[in-house]
């Protein structure tokens, strides 16, 4: 390969990383807009019974912050102001053991009022206020809103219509719920994994995860 070879592919390659830096610069000032015209709350959901991990997963310490600190601060950067813990001693669930679609269930039904939600799992504790401001920018024309490959996080706009469907899939007596069964009737818009977002997706489920999170 030439040395002009090599100065115009380094060049392209720069050109293209300008590109997608001002593409997510973009999508952050729409999800401002949206958050500054909306009140979206947040849901942090610590209901399960931590298993895998021996122990409750939200008092997990993570750069000298538990993860259900981390997890307020990251709501709280993306603008939510009403945060909600889904745990047995705050929104505890209304029905017992359907897992994420049980705090979901919990959340809307007990708060009707709340218009869009933020949503996002105890055991994600190295995503970013950015990335969940990127989130609110795809809302502006669908019902739910997460990344390729990811169920959450996940910004909804709840309705009577989401209200009811989900209620049904929570007390359907076969049990035959979950996640992706709430989710197939609605709008959805699955956006790509935004630009520096390696290891921002990963679960802290097991005692092996939380040390590798540490080293």
């Amino acid at each position: 390969m030439s040395m002009r070879q090599m100065l115009n592919g380094f060049l392209w390659g720069i050109l293209v990383q300008h590109q997608e830096t001002m593409f997510a610069n973009s999508q952050n000032t729409k999800g401002r807009l949206l958050m500054e015209s909306k009140n979206i709350s947040g849901l942090i959901l610590a209901s399960g019974g931590s298993r895998r991990m021996g122990r409750d997963k939200a008092l997990l310490m993570h750069n000298e912050q538990s993860f259900l600190q981390l997890a307020k601060a990251q709501l709280a950067a993306a603008g939510c102001q009403d945060i909600y813990v889904n745990d047995a001693n705050n929104l505890a669930d209304l029905i017992a053991d359907l897992g994420p679609l049980g705090g979901i269930y919990t959340a809307l039904i007990s708060h009707p009022d709340a218009e869009f939600w933020l949503i996002l799992p105890i055991d994600m504790p190295l995503l970013t206020s950015e990335i969940l401001t990127i989130l609110q920018a795809g809302l502006l024309d669908a019902d739910m809103v997460r990344f390729e490959g990811e169920m959450f996080p996940l910004l909804l706009k709840s309705s009577p219509q989401m209200r009811a469907h989900i209620t049904a899939l929570a007390t359907d007596k076969t049990r035959t719920y979950s996640m992706r069964q709430f989710m197939q009737p609605f709008n959805i818009n699955v956006l790509p994994l935004p630009l520096s977002s390696e290891g921002a997706f990963a679960n802290i489920n097991s005692p092996g995860d939380y040390e590798s999170l540490c080293i």
